[in-house]
């Protein structure tokens, strides 16, 4: 009896890395659009300015909201006064509070992207 295994080991790695990078990508989009549900919305100024990246190599997201020229001269810190407190409608901590509720959601679209190419 004869048997032959062929290893297949780096294909696998590869395939997993490209799952992992469209899991995130779709984990990130995910998120984005329940933050930006919940950003303040009295100029859309927030919303205009946010969006995400994925680091391919890392394998980290990230979702951002960055207003290059926030109203009234906020400064850089616009996005974060507005996160931190209610102000122009939506909620405080628009960012962490639908990360934080779409964990489980997050992680299923990550290993399932993981799953589909393996």
């Amino acid at each position: 009896m004869n048997a032959r295994i062929e290893w297949r080991g780096d294909l696998a790695k590869t395939q997993a890395k490209q799952g992992a990078v469209a899991g995130l990508r779709a984990a990130a989009e995910a998120v984005l659009a329940a933050s930006n549900a919940a950003a303040p919305t009295e100029t859309g100024h927030l919303v205009d300015s946010s969006g995400t990246d994925v680091d391919t190599d890392a394998l980290v997201a990230s979702v951002y909201y960055d207003p290059q020229m926030p109203p009234n001269r906020g400064g850089k810190v616009y996005a974060i006064v507005r996160h931190e407190a209610m102000r122009q409608g939506g909620s405080p901590k628009y960012l962490e509070r639908p990360l934080l509720q779409n964990r489980a959601t997050v992680l299923q679209l990550i290993a399932g992207q993981i799953r589909s190419v393996l």
